[in-house]
């Protein structure tokens, strides 16, 4: 007898019955390898150390790009791991938090943050959060897929687009003013104020 892959530590008990009245039982004691640990919610055990370093990679380049990089970890937890995408879309919301806090503390030190703008789209994040995982439930796998990677071709569209000459000598010239505002945020020279 051959326990299923993937399943949690523990005892089982087999029983395996050759008549009415005959039965004989076994017992199989099963350890996973370290570091690999079983998740309840998803059904299924994995080796965590996977998962975290490529955390660290996409976190790093989507706090890179102003988000938390849970647009890129999504799509990388389906394919590689085969998780469920009602979890993964609930797992990757609470990693963003802590890419997020990380992310506004080290933006607010060299003061590149607006807050207004920050706070009347935190509003609208927080009723998307609402709404989110609702639609989530009502849809299929396929549809979740399809749709995320439309979503997908649409952000490497916009991005293609700051490519394009006109784009790029934008991009240079604000790098130059925002180059100018940290000298002066170090210098503490910063704050400007309304008269």
């Amino acid at each position: 007898l051959k326990l299923p892959k993937g399943i949690a530590d523990g005892t089982y008990t087999v029983t395996a019955f050759t008549g009415k009245d005959d039965k004989a039982s076994a017992s199989l004691t099963t350890k996973m390898p370290a570091g690999t640990w079983y998740f309840e919610r998803a059904g299924m055990a994995m080796n965590v150390f996977g998962p975290f370093f490529l955390t660290l990679v996409v976190t790093m380049l989507g706090v890179l790009m102003g988000a938390g990089g849970g647009f890129i970890l999504t799509p990388l937890l389906l394919w590689i791991y085969g998780l469920p995408h009602a979890i993964v879309a609930g797992t990757v919301l609470p990693t963003v938090l802590f890419s997020q806090a990380s992310g506004i503390f080290n933006y607010s030190k060299i003061k590149f943050i607006s807050w207004k703008l920050g706070l009347v789209m935190g509003v609208a994040m927080l009723a998307g959060g609402f709404i989110g995982p609702v639609l989530t439930q009502l849809i299929s796998l396929s549809q979740f897929k399809n749709l995320f990677g439309i979503v997908l071709i649409i952000l490497a569209g916009l991005m293609f687009w700051q490519t394009l000459p006109a784009q790029v000598a934008r991009n240079k010239q604000e790098q130059e003013i925002l180059k100018h505002l940290k000298k002066q945020a170090e210098q503490g020279k910063c704050e400007i104020k309304k008269s």
